[in-house]
């Protein structure tokens, strides 16, 4: 059987056509690009702000048709013969006695509950050792010391009787320290009790007749140190807030000049100071002082002796 020939001019036709629309392209892709933003248009912006979001939107016809709206129950809810639903948090059913309180064992307290009784509206700061104290306080007690060291001024003399009659006052005077330790305890509040040493000295002292005496040498320096010394028992009694002090103290004392000493004699010693606490122990002042006592000494005669000083005070309690 022979093959029916096929129609040559139709495919020669349309490979023309083929070969002729892919040398020249597709019509839209010889047509020149529009431009872009078009003319009179300003250019667009470098970054668009973001999009907000869209709101959701229900669902149509949310609920549907013959349902209730949410939230809410159903009409005829709870069924007959139910109780109503309990509103939020633990409810006592009613006709039941109510729920007892767990009993707390004893020294124990619920939380956030504090045991009774009366609390201080705000409690002491804590104890630091290192602080320095503000202000004046009172002297509770403890152990007890005080120093003293000043100037001073020291007079001793007596009068003797002349030889034809007549009478001669006869004195030595001197300038130099005061020095006095007292050690003891606070025995009340504000009250302090101690033991006393107290020591005047006179340097470059003189010594007076009036009138001269033949013998002596009125009107010379003395060529040692006038010294009064003596040991007793004292008090001192703070005044606070202002933190002032008065004392006194009774003593025995004996008057020298070099190897030349009295026999001993009762003398009296009284203060008044200030005080200033510069530590939670410590407190330094000044404080002013008279002496006053009388001995048996040279001429086998009584000699007055008072002192007078004024002493920088360091007080430990």
């Amino acid at each position: 059987m022979k093959r029916a020939k096929q129609p040559v001019l139709p495919l020669v036709f349309a490979a023309l056509a083929f070969l002729s629309g892919t040398a020249s392209g597709p019509a839209w892709a010889q047509a020149p690009a529009p431009q872009y933003p078009p003319p009179g248009y300003p250019p667009p912006p470098p970054q668009y702000p973001p999009q907000p979001p869209r709101p959701q939107q229900p669902p149509p016809q949310y609920p549907p048709p013959g349902y209730p709206p949410p939230q809410q129950p159903p009409p005829g809810y709870p069924p007959p013969g139910y109780p109503p639903p309990q509103q939020p948090g633990p409810q006592q059913p009613p006709g039941y006695p109510p729920t007892p309180v767990p009993a707390v064992p004893p020294g124990q307290y619920p939380p956030g509950q504090y045991p009774p009784g009366q609390y201080p509206q705000q409690y002491p700061q804590p104890y630091d050792p290192y602080a320095v104290a503000s202000g004046a306080r009172a002297h509770e007690g403890g152990f007890y010391i005080r120093l003293m060291l000043g100037p001073s001024f020291l007079y001793t003399g007596t009068t003797v009787d002349l030889q034809g009659g007549g009478k001669s006052s006869l004195s030595a005077t001197g300038i130099g320290p005061l020095i006095e330790i007292d050690v003891g305890a606070v025995v009340a509040p504000n009250l302090a009790v101690f033991g006393v040493l107290l020591g005047y000295n006179g340097w470059n002292g003189k010594f007076e007749c009036d009138p001269k005496v033949q013998g002596l040498p009125c009107g010379g320096d003395l060529t040692d140190t006038l010294f009064d010394g003596g040991f007793g028992a004292g008090v001192a009694y703070y005044i606070t807030p202002a933190d002032v002090h008065v004392g006194g103290s009774l003593m025995v004392n004996r008057l020298s000049i070099k190897s030349d000493e009295s026999k001993y004699g009762v003398g009296l010693a009284a203060n008044v100071g200030k005080d200033w606490w510069v530590a939670d122990s410590w407190s330094i002042g000044v404080t002013a002082q008279v002496h006053a006592t009388r001995v048996k000494w040279n001429f086998d005669k009584n000699w007055n002796v008072l002192g007078v000083g004024a002493a920088f005070t360091a007080t430990f309690n």
